[in-house]
């Protein structure tokens, strides 16, 4: 398991952040309490409108851009995943793989 550097890690908070904001309907990036992965990392992806239709949107986004820093997350654990927190979590673990 490699460790990642601090601007890896930062890299793919902003990935998550911003897939998560494109997955929702709602300008999450807009508002300064939620313009931030940190900001939002216990909200749930269905309070955020994120399932459905809108959760391959997440996870294609993040596995297509997240080279060369990380990793595509596999669906077995993309499905597991039911906050923001976890997506960044789930990320970084396949990064760290």
């Amino acid at each position: 398991m490699a460790a990642l550097s601090e601007d890896a890690r930062q890299a793919l908070a902003k990935l998550t952040h911003y897939a998560i904001d494109k997955a929702s309907p709602y300008p999450l990036a807009l508002f300064n309490d939620c313009d931030t992965i940190e900001k939002i990392m216990d909200m749930n992806l269905v309070d955020l409108s994120i399932d459905g239709a809108n959760k391959p949107i997440l996870w294609t986004w993040i596995n297509a851009h997240c080279a060369p820093i990380g990793k595509p997350v596999s669906p077995a654990v993309a499905a597991k995943c039911k906050t923001a927190g976890e997506v960044y979590q789930a990320v970084v673990k396949a990064a760290e793989a």
